[in-house]
C-alpha cells in the first residue's frame, strides 16, 4: 500500500545515511503482490553497504519471471515461509512450482522445513506506564532492526504499528525520511533515535511481560485474551 516511487526514495535516503546493514529484509504483507517488487529489490542492490537481501514470500501467489529476474544477484535470498499446513492442494502445488521457477532462474530460494513460531503479540492500548517502566522495557528489548515504511524510519515494528494503525502519533518515535536532508544529518537523527532511553510506544507494549509463543497465533483472529 506504498507506492514504488516512495519506496525507492526511502531506500535511497536510508542506504545513503546508514554506514552498513547486515541484512535488508523486504516483507509485507506479501511482497510479490506489489507491482514494483523487482525494482525495489534492484534499487537496494545498487548499494554495497549491506550483507544480504532477504525477500519473504508465502509462495502462494504466482511469482512472475520479470520480477524474479531482477533478484538473481548472489546477495539475494528468497525465503519461502512454511504455511503448507494452511494451503489447499492447488496452492501447495503452486508453492513448490514457485520454488522451482526461482531456482531455475538462478535465485537462492529456500523454504523453512519447520513451522514458524509465533509470538502472542502485545495489545496496543496504553498501559499507563511510568517513564521508569518504559525505560526498563527499552533496556530489555532485543530488537535490532530498523523499520522503513512510507517515508518514515521506526526503531521497531511496534512503534511502526502504533503509528500506521492510527493508535497514536508520537513524532519522537520515528525519523522523517526527508530526501532534502543531508545524509550526515539524517545519520545523526537515526543514531539519536536508536539511543533514546525509551519510546512513547513502549507505554503500549507489554515488553518483557509478553505472553509468549504459541503455534495457534498463526490462526486468523486468534487471541487467548
Amino acid at each position: 500500500n506504498v507506492s514504488t516511487k516512495q519506496m525507492l526514495q526511502d531506500i535511497r535516503v536510508v542506504m545513503e545515511a546508514v554506514d552498513s546493514f547486515g541484512v535488508v529484509n523486504i516483507f509485507g504483507g506479501e511482497p510479490f503482490l506489489h507491482e514494483g517488487i523487482g525494482d525495489i529489490v534492484e534499487s537496494v542492490l545498487c548499494y554495497d553497504n549491506f550483507g544480504a537481501v532477504i525477500v519473504n514470500t508465502n509462495g502462494a501467489v504466482r511469482l512472475r519471471e520479470e520480477h524474479l529476474e531482477k533478484m538473481t544477484d548472489g546477495r539475494v535470498r528468497l525465503a519461502f515461509s512454511n504455511y503448507l499446513h494452511a494451503l489447499d492442494e492447488t496452492k501447495a502445488q503452486l508453492f513448490f512450482e514457485n520454488i522451482e521457477k526461482a531456482k531455475r532462474l538462478g535465485l537462492n530460494a529456500q523454504y523453512q522445513n519447520a513451522l514458524p513460531s509465533w509470538n502472542i503479540v502485545s495489545t496496543l492500548e496504553h498501559k499507563g506506564d511510568s517513564m521508569e517502566d518504559m525505560q526498563e522495557k527499552k533496556a530489555t528489548c532485543n530488537v535490532r532492526f530498523l523499520y522503513v515504511f512510507d517515508g518514515k524510519l521506526f526503531p521497531c515494528a511496534f512503534t511502526m504499528s502504533i503509528h500506521d494503525l492510527g493508535v497514536a502519533d508520537y513524532p519522537d518515535d520515528y525519523v522523517e525520511l526527508d530526501p532534502d536532508i543531508p545524509a550526515v544529518e539524517m545519520r545523526q537523527g537515526i543514531q539519536d533515535l536508536i539511543s533514546r532511553s525509551h519510546y512513547r510506544a513502549c507505554g503500549h507494549c507489554e515488553g518483557y511481560a509478553s505472553p509468549g509463543i504459541a503455534s495457534e497465533v498463526a490462526e486468523q483472529g486468534f487471541d487467548p485474551r
